[in-house]
């Protein structure tokens, strides 16, 4: 579905301009197996409590800069269909200009929030932020050579399709926030109080 609101397919725009185009974790831990009153006393004085507040909070930003992303790019306008060789070099630049502006507002707010409160939410970070920021890179490596490119360069235009294409990938690989953190009792319950955690805003439109 990303730039489906934004309509046009990267493979559609080159198949008008030239030859070869391109259609474009974890877990509680085990109950103790002795019933030692003094094991069970000792797990328990190091069992780290995370107050449901901190919890809400922190899942209200992680939620936040997900579907933030997902509506920044919802919202892309649908480009002009291309008449010449530059001109679809031109729109499949500024497609993949701002699709990496999109995640880097992403990445920005990820990288804004405080500590995760507990090892789940760190790794559900850390994979977004990873994911993201991967994407990212491709997209900007991609437009950077094809700027560099002549309009006529076909070749150069399909290997920018590739290029978006492969981050879209990665980009899908991390739609929702709240599977992430399932494997923890108190970020489920947050996530179940924070405003901007909404399954409606899960899902990003695709470039096919």
């Amino acid at each position: 579905m990303l730039l489906a609101a934004a309509g046009t397919s990267l493979g559609l725009l080159l198949a008008g301009c030239g030859d070869n185009p391109l259609s474009l974790s974890v877990s509680d831990s085990p109950a103790p197996t002795t019933t030692s009153t003094t094991q069970v006393q000792s797990a328990t004085a190091f069992t780290p409590v995370v107050r449901i507040d901190i919890a809400v909070h922190w899942m209200d930003g992680f939620c936040g800069a997900v579907n933030g992303f997902t509506a920044d790019n919802n919202a892309m306008t649908q480009p002009p269909f291309p008449k010449t060789p530059k001109a679809a070099k031109q729109i499949i630049s500024k497609v993949l200009g701002d699709y990496a502006a999109n995640l880097t507002k992403a990445i920005d707010r990820l990288t804004a929030l405080p500590p995760a409160p507990d090892q789940v939410g760190k790794v559900a970070y850390l994979t977004f932020l990873g994911k993201y920021t991967s994407a990212r890179d491709k997209v900007v490596a991609a437009k950077a050579q094809l700027d560099k490119a002549a309009p006529t360069n076909y070749a150069a235009q399909n290997r920018a399709a590739e290029a978006m294409d492969a981050a879209q990938e990665e980009v899908f690989s991390v739609i929702d926030p709240i599977r992430a953190i399932l494997s923890s009792p108190t970020l489920k319950m947050a996530s179940a109080l924070a405003r901007q955690c909404s399954p409606a805003a899960w899902y990003p439109s695709r470039i096919s």
